[in-house]
């Protein structure tokens, strides 16, 4: 397990340790099983369970990794147990893109400013911010106002 013969009629067995991001757990086969594309394993790994998702992606339990979607971020999991967890949710009045690995992934939403990851406040009236950054909010142009707070433009 976790090895592959190179031949099996062979008197002598000769076997080397599937690669990395394979995996094999049954004795006596010639071929290594790939892990998802979007997950990892170490050398001579004898589980499908040892395949853990890469950042930005959650295993659904059926060792498939599906991405994080837009608001949401996973850090790369330590173990399998890590894995199946759900991906998190970023802050409030902030997103990220789909398959981001990190909290500071997710920047505040247009109308609201703050650090990556948060916390975001909502721009003040006679101010705006039109992106999702870290970016502050600004003053209206001259001769123009918006006495609404999170304004967007």
């Amino acid at each position: 397990m976790g090895y592959t013969q190179t031949e099996l009629n062979l008197t002598t067995l000769a076997c080397s340790g599937c690669p990395q991001d394979t995996f094999q757990p049954s004795q006596g086969q010639t071929t290594c099983e790939l892990c998802d594309p979007n997950a990892h394993s170490p050398e001579a790994s004898v589980t499908p369970l040892a395949c853990i998702c890469n950042a930005g992606f959650a295993d659904d339990s059926v060792h498939e990794c599906l991405v994080c979607a837009g608001g949401t971020y996973k850090e790369a999991a330590a173990d399998n147990e890590e894995d199946t967890e759900l991906c998190n949710v970023c802050p409030d009045d902030s997103f990220s893109l789909a398959q981001s690995g990190r909290l500071v992934d997710c920047l505040c939403d247009p109308g609201f400013s703050g650090p990556d990851c948060g916390p975001c406040a909502a721009c003040v009236a006679g101010t705006f911010k039109a992106a999702n950054s870290s970016g502050t909010c600004e003053a209206c142009p001259l001769h123009t106002y918006i006495d609404a707070p999170a304004s967007a433009s």
